[in-house]
């Protein structure tokens, strides 16, 4: 019985670091806008932008998921110290995404927690360039200092 206590404790430690909250989520989403390979993305296919537009599209359930529930709780200035104006489209308001967004490209974004692990997935259209597309997922980390993209 001992044995078996032992190894379900063990299974469950990966599941009890620190609950995520927004500013953790924020620190990921600019850890991954910063990381080189997606910094150079932006600054050849945004040049001339002023905008980045970060949609995140959920289903609509009772509970949903925890990304879903802090991006829900994201605010523009929450994205702030990057080169680009980051603007935030909530679950459900894909239908009033202003025109502009198409000519300042979009950037679907969604991703998972796991302890002290994140998973994060990016899918962009390059503005101007429709059929360009960019898609990456990366794993970051917590650090003493924040989150880290895992190399």
């Amino acid at each position: 019985m001992k044995a078996t206590l032992t190894i379900f404790a063990l299974l469950a430690l990966p599941f009890l670091a620190v609950a995520q909250d927004k500013a953790d989520l924020a620190q990921c989403i600019q850890a991954t806008l910063e990381y080189p390979e997606i910094a150079e993305v932006l600054e050849a296919e945004w040049t001339n932008q002023e905008k980045v537009y970060l949609r995140h599209s959920a289903i609509t359930m009772t509970n949903p998921p925890h990304f879903t529930r802090l991006f829900k709780q994201l605010q523009d200035t929450d994205l702030g110290g990057i080169d680009f104006e980051v603007h935030l489209i909530q679950p459900g308001e894909e239908g009033f995404m202003p025109s502009e967004a198409r000519d300042h490209g979009i950037i679907d974004i969604s991703g998972a927690f796991r302890g002290d692990r994140m998973s994060i997935t990016l899918f962009a259209w390059f503005p101007n360039n429709p059929r360009q597309k960019l898609s990456k997922a990366y794993v970051l980390e917590r650090y003493e200092d924040g989150w880290k993209v895992v190399d």
